[in-house]
């Protein structure tokens, strides 16, 4: 199913390391009756402009322009629109071996759902998804590599989930280079020049 705001990938695969779902881009209609939904995939929504709401595990959240909120497969989730100030919003929604593990490298986790990036990149990255499948003829790598740019302009802008120490990040590539020059007879003055 595809318009010109939202697209559900008839040809989605759970076997794929990711996979994109489905994607959409718009703005927010209140919802009184706050409809409670059960999402077998992972869901990232981008608040552009406005406010809007997000209850999840008992908790209720307020999001607005700027904040990225994440739901998670399997979990009773209800969002909506301020009704004053309704939001617009984009949103992608992914499944894959590799969904978990690449989200949780945004910086994005179960107890941390929401994170403020401010990157209108995000937008321009599900309009340019959006395009691309309303030319008629899109391939699933294509839509895997959209999943990927969302998420990794995510992870860019939470530049102080680093993780690694200096020194880790020195063991790290000096073994990364001895293992893809191995067979090439390389001394330790090597690694340290790679190094720097």
């Amino acid at each position: 199913f595809m318009n010109n705001n939202f697209f559900v990938n008839p040809f989605c695969n759970n076997d794929d390391y990711i996979s994109l779902f489905a994607c959409g881009y718009g703005l927010g209609v209140s919802n009184k009756t706050k409809t409670v939904q059960i999402r077998n995939e992972y869901i990232l929504h981008y608040v552009e402009k406005g406010k809007g709401y997000f209850e999840t595990g008992g908790k209720s959240y307020a999001v607005s322009a700027g904040d990225v909120f994440a739901i998670y497969p399997g979990e009773k989730i209800c969002y909506y629109a301020d009704t004053k100030t309704p939001w617009t919003n984009g949103w992608i929604n992914f499944v894959g071996k590799g969904a978990g593990e690449l989200l949780t490298r945004t910086g994005i986790t179960k107890a941390s759902t929401i994170l403020s990036v401010k990157s209108e990149k995000l937008i321009n990255t599900l309009m340019h998804c959006l395009k691309y499948v309303n030319s008629g003829s899109y391939i699933q790598t294509r839509l895997s590599a959209y999943v990927l740019e969302f998420l990794s302009l995510i992870e860019e802008k939470n530049k102080h989930f680093d993780t690694l120490s200096k020194r880790e990040k020195y063991v790290s590539s000096a073994i990364s280079y001895m293992e893809y020059y191995f067979s090439d007879g390389i001394s330790a003055s090597d690694v340290s020049n790679y190094l720097g």
